[in-house]
């Protein structure tokens, strides 16, 4: 039975505890107001790709968030729907050294009976978004690289630089 007399479970699941969840709704988190702007949500497929930004980069702060995006990503999971569109496929904060992001590949075994699991879609290209810590502004960038393709192909690819585009709208 249900030992916890009180009836009262913390965020950690213990009976009478104090955890909670911190600004950036993590359980036990420390967090006050500096929760990351891109936050990649999808589970982990066990697919992924590397993506390593290089020292070379001049246009980024210390600080500055670089969002991975799929822009026809696999949606959906566990149906054969196949809903496709933009998906957060990796995250990672710019602190000024290399900075190696994993994004995470959508995962299809349902011809085997296994799931479906959403995720970059290979052979598709790799956009870019910037959040400016310091302007509190996203902004849509591109890139060239030094090795890859700039596509999730299941390699990786190593990207020597970031150019801006105007600020995004907030149309989307």
């Amino acid at each position: 039975g249900d030992d916890c007399e009180s009836g009262y479970y913390d965020c950690e699941g213990v009976c009478d505890g104090d955890a909670v969840e911190d600004a950036c709704g993590d359980c036990g988190g420390d967090a006050t107001d500096t929760c990351p702007y891109y936050n990649v949500s999808l589970e982990w497929t066990g697919v992924s790709q590397l993506t390593i930004f290089q020292p070379s980069i001049t246009t980024l702060e210390v600080g500055d968030e670089i969002g991975i995006f799929d822009d026809n990503a696999l949606l959906n999971s566990g149906d054969c729907s196949s809903q496709m569109g933009s998906a957060l496929v990796g995250a990672g904060v710019w602190a000024g050294s290399q900075l190696e992001v994993t994004s995470i590949h959508a995962v299809d075994l349902s011809q085997f009976g296994g799931p479906i699991l959403p995720g970059a879609t290979e052979g598709n290209t790799m956009s870019l978004k910037v959040w400016n810590v310091a302007e509190e502004m996203e902004y849509d960038v591109t890139y060239s690289f030094e090795s890859g393709s700039g596509t999730f192909d299941g390699l990786f690819t190593a990207i020597n630089n970031i150019s801006f585009a105007p600020p995004c709208e907030d149309d989307d």
